[in-house]
This record gives structure tokens, sequence and C-alpha cells, in this order.
């Protein structure tokens, strides 16, 4: 601080100078023979307002005019407040860590950002002789926490489940670090195993065309107790009507059922914990391989009538079922058959063909109403007789007349009956007029058809 000696002195002797920290005051005497003074003791980051006072043995000056300074920024003397952790349940690999800033008159000047500590655990209170990780927390609006009830959070990460941290935290300004806070110690939540089961086998005695068994060994993971195992087993070839099967288990074995005949499925197990994560399961085992026996196929599926020449045949035509559960080329078809109020028998069957005609004998006994005939097409697969029938649409059933179907016969037998009576007369006709030797009106046509034919 500098200043000039007044223009009228009055034999001054001393000089008084004021200093102002919040609400306090300070007075510092001056020798009259000094005209400049530095003011020690001060906080840093802090506006200060000076006064000078002339003074001699009459009395003081007034004040002169008053000058207000910021002395610099320091390190904050204090380290932060009410340091905690907090597990997080849905993310076991990190650890909520809370704070208060340092008191306004602790911080020495605007803080920046935060450092926090890390370590696996402490050794006698310190993290001394261990890994050690520094994360900075930056902070968004440092003007903002000129409050002392500012909160403060981060959430350390990249840590490890079911285990024991210890962080300390320190505010940093543009001068410099403050001091830390003390180890506060958190473990981490539960997450999913990190160990796979080994030795997974497929039982080849259990294997049938809609089950079979997968057998593991367990292996215990060094942070996480492993509560069940989930087994996936995924259809390879038939992806579209076989579905993937999955299910949980406490046992080290485990019977997969309701699977598709003749297919490869490839199988793997995951060790599961209680951890309330999206994915309490870990990483998968190697896959095991194997696949079912031939089975029943389901039912043919598109059951159409097609064209047919005969009103007495029924032409069928339908696609391979959705699950042949055995070799395509091996699958034969039964086409099943009725008419009327009749059981249903078999009357064709088949052979790697999707289509075939069927011969419907729609009886000889009058009715008044007419017969429908219906009809199934069954699938097998080769050595296995069970299999899925499936009816042709209501609307192509074909319908048997019985009345009806002699009237157009009657009628053909009498016009052939007709023609043939025409052709008699005119044979006579023609004797007749050949003998007589003059031909009528009426057997002139006749003659010239006549001619024509026995030159033939």
């Amino acid at each position: 601080m500098c200043f000039a000696i007044p223009s009228r002195r009055n034999i001054t002797t001393n000089y008084f100078t004021g200093s102002a920290v919040v609400h306090s005051r300070k007075t510092i005497t001056i020798e009259g023979s000094v005209h400049n003074y530095t003011v020690g003791d001060l906080l840093a980051y802090v506006q200060y307002e000076f006064k000078i006072q002339a003074k001699n043995e009459l009395g003081y000056s007034d004040n002169s005019k008053a000058v207000r300074l910021y002395t610099k920024e320091g390190a904050p003397s204090a380290a932060p407040r009410n340091l905690t952790l907090q597990s997080i349940p849905s993310n076991p690999t990190s650890l909520q860590a809370i704070w208060k800033a340092p008191c306004v008159e602790d911080r020495n000047g605007i803080i920046l950002k935060y450092k926090l500590t890390v370590c696996l655990s402490l050794s006698n209170g310190t993290c001394s002789g261990q890994d050690i990780t520094t994360v900075t927390y930056k902070v968004s609006d440092p003007q903002f926490l000129k409050s002392s009830r500012e909160w403060l959070s981060f959430e350390v990460s990249g840590l490890q489940p079911n285990s024991e941290y210890a962080v300390s935290a320190s505010a940093l300004t543009a001068a410099g670090e403050g001091p830390a806070t003390g180890y506060v110690s958190q473990r981490t939540s539960i997450g999913a195993p990190r160990d796979v089961p080994d030795d997974v086998k497929l039982v080849p005695s259990s294997i049938t065309d809609t089950e079979m068994t997968i057998t593991w060994t367990h292996v215990p993971s060094y942070n996480v107790t492993s509560t069940g195992y989930e087994v996936i087993a995924v259809p390879q070839n038939n992806t579209l009507h076989c579905r993937s099967w999955t299910n949980h288990t406490t046992n080290s074995a485990i019977t997969i059922k309701n699977l598709c005949g003749y297919e490869n499925y490839k199988v793997v197990v995951r060790a599961c914990s209680d951890a309330l994560i999206a994915d309490p399961c870990g990483d998968r085992s190697e896959p095991v391989y194997g696949r079912t026996d031939i089975g029943s196929p389901s039912k043919p599926v598109n059951v159409t009538m097609g064209e047919s020449d005969s009103a007495s045949m029924l032409k069928l035509e339908w696609k391979l079922p959705d699950r042949p559960n055995g070799p395509v080329k091996s699958l034969q078809y039964a086409i099943f058959c009725s008419v009327g109020d009749q059981n249903m028998t078999e009357k064709r069957r088949v052979h790697n063909k999707l289509e075939a005609e069927v011969d419907i004998d729609c009886g000889s006994s009058l009715r008044e109403d007419n017969v429908v005939a219906k009809c199934q097409v069954a699938a097998f697969n080769k050595n296995v007789r069970d299999g899925s029938q499936c009816g042709i649409a209501d609307r192509e059933q074909l319908v048997c007349y019985h009345v009806q179907v002699w009237i157009p016969i009657i009628a053909t037998i009498a016009t052939i009956i007709i023609f043939l009576v025409l052709v008699l007369c005119l044979r006579e006709a023609y004797k007749f007029t050949k003998k007589n030797g003059a031909w009528s009106k009426v057997a002139l046509p006749y003659k010239a058809w006549m001619v024509n034919r026995i030159k033939k």
C-alpha cells in the first residue's frame, strides 16, 4: 500500500489505515516517515477496503478516498465436508460419492474441480502400497458454489462388483489443491458371476424327438455367489418354426423339452446371481451341439382343391408341414375322405409329393339333399406312423349330386335315340325312292349325304 504525503502536513507524525474483512475491521498505525506499507495476515480471494487518516498532536484528518482490492486466490484451506458413498443396485461397477463444498471462508477462491482418490479397500487406514486411481469432477458452474450448503455428487465407475472400495476427496482452485478428507469405505453391489459353467455335456441316451438332457460342472465365482443357471437351446436349421428354448434351474443338469424333431440344437449355460440388474447372468459357456431324433411331423398346410377333369375325382394340393421333424424326402402323405355321414377312410397314400387325385364315390341312392365329400391330408415320417391331419376349406368341398346327376345322362341317351330313329327313317325313304325312281323333296338332302357316305 502506497500513499502521498498531505500537501498541508501541519506537523504530521503518524498515519492510520483501516481494513475491512466481511464484517470485521482492523486498524494499523504507521510511522509518519513511512509512505508505503505491506498489510499481511489477510485471507485469500477476499475484497478489502483501505482508508488512510493523518494524525498530529491536534488530532485526526478526514479519511482518504476508499480503495477496494481483492487478494489473489489460494488453495482451499479445508477439505470437502460430509463425504459419503452409496452402492448402486442397478450398477454393480459404480459407487455414488456425495459431499458438500468447503465453507466459504475456507475456499480461498473459486473451486473449479474436485479430486477423488479411489483404492481397493484399505491397508492400515490408507491406500499406500495399492493401486490408486484418481478421478476429477469438474464443476459445471463454479460461481454458483458460493453457498456453503451446496451438495455435489459423482458416480465413480469402472469398479469390480461386490468389492470394498475406499474414497477420499479434495477441492482445487486455480491456485492449487486443498487438504483431502479421510477415506470413506463402501462395497459395490452384487453383479453377474464372472466365471462360466465348465464341462457342459449332452447325455446321448436322453435324446428323443422332443427332449435332450444337459449336464455341467459348477464353478464358484470369487466375487459373487451363483444362485442358479440359465440354459439356452437354439435351433440351427428350422429357425422359422422351431423356437429357441430358455429355462432356469438351481441344479447342474436339466432336461430340455418341447423341441423339434430331427433338428440340430446349440446349447449354452450361464451362471446367474440375485443381482438387481437387467441381466444378472454371466457369460455363456462353450456351446455343445446335438440333434433330436426323427418325430411325427406337424400337419400339412394350405390344403386346397385343384382342378379335376372328372366330377367324381377330387384333386388335393398342399404344402410341406411347418415342422417336418424328419428328412423332407422321407415324408409320406395319406388322404382320408368321407361322403355324407360316412366315416373317413384312407383313400390314397403318396410319397414325397404335394398333390394327389382321389376317386370319390357319391353313391347310387337317390336323396333330395346334396351329399358333401370331405377330405383330410395327414403327414407321416418313415417308420413313424403317427401324424397330424388337416382338413380343406369348406368353400372348396366337393358336392356330389344324386337326383340331378341323372338328368343330363337321360337327356343325352334320348338325343342319341332320336338321331338313330331319324337316320333309319331317312334310309328307308332312300330305298323307297330308289326303287320307284323318284326322290321326294324331303329325301333330297339325305340323298347327297348318302352318296358321299357310299363313296367313302
